[in-house]
């Protein structure tokens, strides 16, 4: 039996077995992508077809399909990103930029295609707003603030579920590489975490869906509206990057971090636009490189 196969088959049964488990569910990537940066993207999607195939025998085609698009395909894509290239050639930040490009397209492209289903009942805004009326997310209350709440949670709902859950390829990502170099098994070494640079062309694609979302109304706007606040994951988490190369620039950088997360949070919404905004800046401004940090090819992680 081949290296690889032997990691896929532990992979998957172990990321279809996760899963399933309520909370652990969040790890269900972490399996795969230990498989897939330590023997490479075949193990990946080994893995991943693997833990399709045990879901589908015993919980049917709905959990199978979620599972191999939401948990086995990006962790494919990334997996071959990752390790493509030279054996000797150490990823860089507009290598890490890609593969965050990656997974918010990948994200989007799902959103799209749900939209395009819904388009053919009652629309994908009156899809989001029904599934989220079945879900008790608020207090009891009146009719009319209960239709409030729905409405107002429902707006944003599918930028809400597949922003967070990009963070979460991210971070099962950042946790396999880190499993894996430290058995010794990593295909590539670490990657630049400070020095991440989206590709240049990628701010386009949220400029884009903004532009729709402002001139359109309707099922259109939603959509547009909705794949664009998707689109920004990847510059919020660029504009963490530059956070960090500034305050290492600090007396007591640990303590400056840390009132800037605690800031971000208290600010809600605010924060993570601020961010946000400073990581689409940085993309055109190079505001690392300003303050002497990395700038996408070099940098301390």
């Amino acid at each position: 039996m081949a290296p690889w196969m032997a990691a896929a088959g532990a992979a998957g049964l172990l990321s279809a077995l996760l899963y399933t488990v309520p909370l652990l569910n969040v790890l269900a990537q972490l399996p795969l992508f230990a498989s897939g940066l330590s023997s490479g993207p075949v193990a990946a999607g080994g893995g991943a077809l693997l833990g399709t195939v045990l879901l589908l025998a015993v919980g049917g085609v709905l959990p199978a399909a979620m599972f191999l698009g939401f948990m086995g395909l990006p962790v494919a894509v990334v997996s071959a990103l990752a390790t493509g290239g030279p054996p000797d050639e150490r990823p860089d930040g507009r290598r890490l930029g890609g593969m965050l490009a990656a997974v918010a397209g990948l994200g989007t492209a799902a959103f799209l295609a749900f939209a395009a289903w819904a388009a053919t009942g009652d629309g994908v805004a009156a899809t989001v707003r029904s599934f989220r009326a079945t879900v008790e997310l608020v207090p009891a209350g009146s009719d009319e603030r209960r239709k409030a709440m729905v409405e107002a949670q429902a707006a944003y709902l599918p930028a809400f579920m597949l922003g967070l859950w990009t963070l979460l390829v991210a971070i099962n990502g950042a946790l396999g590489q880190a499993a894996v170099t430290r058995l010794g098994r990593a295909l590539r070494a670490t990657p630049p975490y400070s020095a991440v640079r989206l590709p240049d062309a990628y701010d386009w694609a949220p400029v884009a869906a903004m532009a729709v979302a402002l001139a359109a109304g309707g099922d259109l706007g939603y959509t547009a509206r909705n794949a664009a606040l998707v689109l920004l994951v990847p510059h919020f988490l660029q504009g963490l990057a530059v956070a960090h190369v500034w305050a290492r620039r600090l007396p007591s950088p640990g303590a400056i971090l840390g009132v800037f997360y605690v800031t971000v949070l208290l600010l809600s919404v605010l924060g993570l636009a601020a961010v946000t905004v400073l990581g689409f800046i940085e993309t055109r401004a190079g505001l690392r490189e300003q303050a002497g940090g990395p700038g996408g090819s070099q940098g301390e992680a």
